[in-house]
């Protein structure tokens, strides 16, 4: 039947389902399918731009599949025609997530496609919805600005953060959703493969790129001073705290300042790490906003979370010290431990 083809294309998708059994028999099942003339021009596509995605113990009978769908003379079909006009992204909150919004056409037909990844996990969710009118445009768009903070972005930054979530998900062993290919084929990024980006590597690279003026000693002490008022600019900084550590936290009546010193020397100590990778990706991310912000001071911070600098010494860490006090007695006063 005309469906059967369309059929068989969405079913390539199941080489991206969590089960690795489920995955083992899909790649049984295109191995026999192959020969016979039976993977579709789009099914080929597909595999092939999955191929990097999965484990290694799993591409070689993938690599029989697609040799065999070449045998047959089987073309590969071309990337759908995308033509995007707005990238728009979100902050990296607290949890490191951070969301991606496409606006294209495909076909002379509006979509919107949207991304959600995070630091430690990969690609969490992807979506997109076609044919949308503009009212139904503007309908999701005001509904996404009441729950996130967006800003004018690039397809490279897209690729960028869409090939390191790759990369954290092979390496966490389990694949991307399915509709992650949709994204990745409506917003015309072909070729996404898996990129990892330590978060040593990317703050010498965005170091390299930091006006050296930016890098003396006094500048950078200027710099970490006035860290503590860059919630002003950046709500997303609001969602920057640590959590679950109210037994360790003391009480109330515990004096302010006590409970601050305990956090800087303490949790926010032991994870500084994680601290400098949500700064690093954060001066990523303004850095490729059409409307520049300071991402530079975001880079010198992350790389002097990974020295040794004094956590006191840093404005932002301080901010994020008082800003888990409140959470905690916000969570107090709610009586529940999930803060909104």
């Amino acid at each position: 039947s005309d469906t059967e083809p369309a059929i068989r294309e969405a079913a390539v998708g199941f080489l991206l389902n969590a089960s690795a059994e489920a995955r083992g028999k899909l790649l049984e099942l295109l191995a026999l399918a192959a020969p016979h003339g039976l993977i579709t021009p789009t099914m080929l596509r597909r595999m092939i731009a999955m191929r990097n995605w999965l484990p290694v113990s799993e591409r070689g009978s993938l690599d029989q599949a697609i040799k065999s769908a070449r045998k047959s003379s089987i073309e590969c079909a071309p990337w759908p025609r995308s033509v995007v006009h707005q990238v728009l992204c979100s902050g990296v909150d607290g949890s490191g997530a951070l969301t991606l919004m496409t606006i294209a056409e495909e076909a002379g037909k509006s979509l919107v496609a949207g991304l959600l990844v995070k630091q430690g996990f990969g690609v969490r969710d992807a979506w997109v919805r076609r044919n949308v009118s503009a009212a139904e445009l503007a309908e999701i768009f005001e509904h996404v600005a009441g729950e996130i903070e967006l800003a004018e972005t690039n397809l490279d930054y897209a690729r960028i953060v869409g090939c390191q979530a790759l990369a954290i998900n092979l390496d966490a062993g389990h694949p991307p959703p399915f509709a992650f290919l949709d994204w990745a084929e409506a917003t015309g990024l072909t070729e996404l493969n898996p990129k990892a980006l330590p978060v040593d590597g990317l703050v010498v690279d965005l170091l390299n790129e930091v006006d050296k003026k930016c890098l003396s000693k006094g500048a950078v002490s200027k710099t970490l001073r006035q860290s503590a008022d860059w919630l002003e600019e950046n709500p997303t900084l609001e969602t920057w705290f640590e959590d679950n550590i109210e037994s360790s936290l003391g009480t109330s009546r515990t004096p302010r300042a006590k409970r601050l010193a305990f956090l800087l020397a303490g949790p926010l100590q032991a994870r500084r790490r994680r601290w400098a990778e949500l700064a690093a990706w954060t001066a990523l991310s303004l850095k490729h906003q059409r409307h520049q912000r300071d991402w530079q001071g975001f880079a010198i911070l992350a790389r002097e979370l990974l020295k040794e600098r004094p956590l006191d010494e840093i404005g932002l860490m301080k901010a994020i010290a008082d800003t888990t006090i409140v959470v905690m007695e916000m969570k107090g006063l709610l009586g529940t431990r999930h803060a909104a």
